[in-house]
């Protein structure tokens, strides 16, 4: 049986915005206050809908979300160390990447924890979905025709679905 190349969520695949661990990143104002429509278009996924994303695209196999095979990660033009650029200056890249900001992704921080959102969120707050030094995260539309990684290093990294 052939898996399927998307990403299907249902309404049970959701929890309660107040139960996911980083909330404070969006909502504490020492670090960042979203506005509530913002903070409303970011739907937290279960830990087991995560757990599932994650197998099914050998998130996190090795630690984190660097290399993964399914993804195609062809040359250093794919990559943006943020750590040397500007908020706008990555947010540029991002949108450089993936045209199409209305597009859903899942924002994957561990294979327990995850969020939906659209990419235009995500690209616009990406410094507060991406901490320095502490996060691996992984984002993948609903289509799955693409991976963006951030590693702890600072560095973005995108790739397109490799050919099956």
């Amino acid at each position: 049986m052939q898996l399927p190349l998307m990403i299907l969520l249902q309404e049970s695949d959701y929890q309660a915005l107040e139960t996911f661990p980083l909330l404070w990143r969006w909502t504490d104002p020492r670090w960042n206050v979203l506005p509530s429509a913002i903070l409303a278009d970011i739907r937290v996924l279960t830990a087991a809908k995560t757990y599932a994303i994650s197998e099914r695209w050998g998130l996190f196999t090795r630690g984190r979300a660097d290399t993964i095979p399914p993804f195609e990660f062809i040359d250093r033009l794919t990559e943006l160390d943020v750590a040397t650029r500007s908020d706008a200056q990555a947010q540029d890249w991002l949108q450089r990447q993936v045209v199409n900001l209305q597009q859903r992704v899942v924002v994957i921080w561990s294979p327990a924890i995850a969020v939906q959102t659209s990419l235009a969120v995500f690209q616009t707050y990406w410094s507060d979905f991406c901490y320095p030094a502490s996060d691996d995260v992984a984002i993948l539309p609903l289509t799955v025709d693409w991976l963006l990684t951030y590693s702890h290093e600072e560095v973005f990294r995108f790739g397109r679905r490799a050919a099956e």
